[in-house]
């Protein structure tokens, strides 16, 4: 398709163009290299070594798109290979005008940085490409936008060919009973050459671009060797701690891509003393397996108070299993505690964009995010769901002032959690009302629920002369977890 080393960049371009082909444009001038990828003849996505900003820090800048999660899309986009803008718009980031308003920016700044570039050198590697058609660009709809960025005249006179170009290509529509020009057929020509090179050489325009434009980019690194741990309990439905994090799912359950080395695993059920075992796994081939047996809860005299819901019948989602009395001091994980201090704690995911419960309680923000003021010197819950995964969860403690990264991994495949977990519920002022999915729970704060384990239950506590609080809570098995909530006056 080019002529040679010192083929004009415009005339690449407007061939690419032409072309109706998917495929991307190479080029290089001395140390400064570029590829602009093609979808059909359409400008889809460019990539140049001397802008440094990156798409993802241009919307982040130029909408409300926040640093957390523009680097989510980035680290998706370089695991999964899908486009940035794209990912964005099925994320629901930015709705698709703005996606492509922000996207022919950018495009157009690094064509503008191209044409700048004397005498760059280029050549174009058909390659098939699937893009978001309302996310592509006619070469005329970029040069309009590079005419505004060149408005004090600094491109070299081939930039400003490539301007006068362009424009032509958008006044002028091709007439189609015009004898072919000469350039076309040379286009056609050397389109034929590259056609036959690749059949009977296969890789050799690869070694060609290579030698020309320097080394591809290098493989991805292999992964590290990771092994499987089994684990059953008796009961069963035990919590699951390795190394400190709380695991999906329950016992009977396994663990898989657990990286070798030295592991702490700890195993807990309500009533029980905790099971804990330190180990070794350095077997890739074999699962290393586990069974813990807990020592049964002592016997008490009497029980939870009877539940019930106003009106007859069990509220769905809730068993009262204790009402009335003074509050007592919160044990565990206490939502509302104000502790000593504040802390810094980011919260990362695998896959992103998994939803955040804060001590039980959901907060309306999802992976990756940053809690810049944690309350220090108490205990944290940290749990993150997302569909089609289960949900993981991690106890944490940090120090005033203290600045800690935690990362959870969302598995495709284990046993969900069951079953009912017990929540304490305290108020400020005493005396509130309960309801659970909209049922009334029988009894006044402070007192103690059962909520399912398998999902979050809308919890609203109500108090008259006071706002309203509701939330969606999800306990974790094995926790102990108390809501403690001031109720604001109206």
């Amino acid at each position: 398709m080019t002529e040679g080393p010192e083929k004009s960049v415009s005339v690449v371009f407007e061939e690419a163009c032409g072309w109706d082909k998917d495929g991307e444009v190479v080029l290089r001038c001395g140390e400064k290299s570029g590829r602009i990828f093609f979808s059909g003849g359409r400008i889809a996505w460019a990539r140049v070594s001397t802008i440094e900003r990156t798409f993802t820090d241009y919307a982040a800048q130029h909408s409300s798109i926040t640093e957390e999660e523009a680097r989510a899309v980035y680290e998706e986009c370089e695991r999964s290979g899908k486009n940035v803008a794209e990912t964005m718009v099925e994320w629901g980031l930015l709705d698709e005008p703005t996606a492509r308003r922000l996207l022919l920016e950018h495009l157009s700044e690094c064509f503008y940085e191209i044409f700048s570039w004397p005498g760059a050198k280029a050549l174009f590697v058909p390659e098939q490409r699937i893009y978001r058609p309302g996310l592509t660009y006619d070469y005329a709809e970029i040069i309009q936008v590079v005419y505004l960025l060149d408005e004090n005249g600094k491109l070299p006179p081939e930039g400003l060919v490539a301007l006068d170009q362009g424009q032509a290509v958008e006044a002028s529509p091709p007439e189609h009973d015009a004898p072919e020009s000469p350039r076309r057929s040379r286009a056609g020509l050397w389109a034929f050459v590259v056609v036959l090179v690749l059949a009977a050489a296969g890789s050799g325009l690869w070694f060609y671009r290579d030698a020309l434009f320097g080394e591809p980019p290098p493989p991805p690194p292999k992964a590290e060797p990771t092994g499987t741990v089994k684990l059953s309990s008796d009961p069963a439905g035990a919590a699951i701690f390795l190394d400190g994090v709380r695991q999906a799912g329950v016992t009977p359950t396994q663990i898989e891509d657990v990286k070798l080395g030295h592991h702490v695993l700890r195993l807990t059920v309500e009533g029980s003393p905790p099971w804990e075992k330190d180990f070794d796994l350095d077997t890739p081939d074999r699962a290393l397996v586990f069974v813990a047996r807990f020592t049964a809860p002592p016997a008490t005299d009497g029980g939870p108070a009877d539940g019930g819901t106003a009106g007859g019948g069990e509220a769905d989602g809730a068993q009262v299993a204790a009402e009335g009395g003074e509050a007592a001091e919160p044990a565990g994980v206490c939502y509302g505690a104000s502790g000593e201090g504040t802390a810094l704690l980011k919260v990362h995911s695998s896959p992103s964009r998994g939803q955040i419960y804060l001590d039980g309680v959901e907060t309306k923000k999802r992976t990756p995010y940053t809690f810049r003021k944690l309350a220090a010197g108490v205990e944290h819950l940290v749990l993150i769901e997302k569909r089609g995964r289960l949900p993981a969860s991690a106890k944490l403690k940090l120090a005033a002032g203290e600045k800690k990264t935690l990362k959870l991994r969302l598995a495709r495949k284990g046993k969900r959690p069951k079953g009912r977990v017990s929540v304490r519920i305290e108020t400020e002022p005493a005396g509130a009302k309960v309801t659970v999915d909209r049922r009334r729970v029988k009894g006044t704060t402070p007192l103690d629920v059962k909520l399912k384990a398998s999902q979050a239950s809308t919890v609203e506590i109500s108090k008259p002369g006071r706002r309203k609080w509701r939330a969606k809570v999800r306990p974790v098995p094995g926790e102990q977890l108390t809501l403690k909530v001031k109720l604001r006056k109206r």
